[in-house]
């Protein structure tokens, strides 16, 4: 309990049935979570991460981040957005690692914009003509600016 609401949530203890599958996963999990570690280690210090080199897809983004989030620090922002500079970054003021758990509703708000969004872009009324390419929107100038002050 502690972990969970000290790590992945702002302070919010995990639900009986999240604590029930927690329980019976542990004795098979750690081993899936050491290697997910160090793959993401190795994979933001590698030459070919996502940051360091231009990325290919060019449609909508959006980002979420809790700004208490420890186990992904929204400092990370500013690489999505080197990588990715279509991204709309939001950070949330008061939520760690588990929108779903934490603020489920403004997630499912998010999630619905989002993809209303994505859709629009699809849309071949929503090309440019020049380049036929689906049209890229710059990323909101606050989230930017935030993103580099929590570096």
């Amino acid at each position: 309990d502690v972990v969970y609401a000290g790590v992945v949530t702002s302070g919010l203890k995990p639900s009986d049935a999240l604590r029930r599958r927690l329980a019976a996963d542990a004795p098979t999990a750690a081993p899936g979570l050491q290697a997910a570690i160090e793959a993401l280690a190795c994979a933001g210090r590698s030459p070919r991460a996502f940051h360091r080199r231009p990325v290919r897809y060019d449609g909508p983004v959006t980002v979420l981040w809790g700004d208490r989030d420890a186990v992904v620090p929204p400092a990370h922002a500013h690489r999505v957005i080197t990588g990715l500079p279509q991204s709309e970054v939001h950070i949330w003021p008061g939520m760690g690692h588990h929108p779903q758990r934490e603020q489920p509703d403004r997630l499912a708000e998010l999630v619905d914009a989002a993809h209303r969004q994505a859709a629009r872009v699809r849309d071949p009324a929503v090309v440019d003509i020049t380049s036929r390419r689906p049209y890229r929107r710059e990323p909101p100038g606050a989230a930017l600016a935030l993103a580099r002050a929590t570096r």
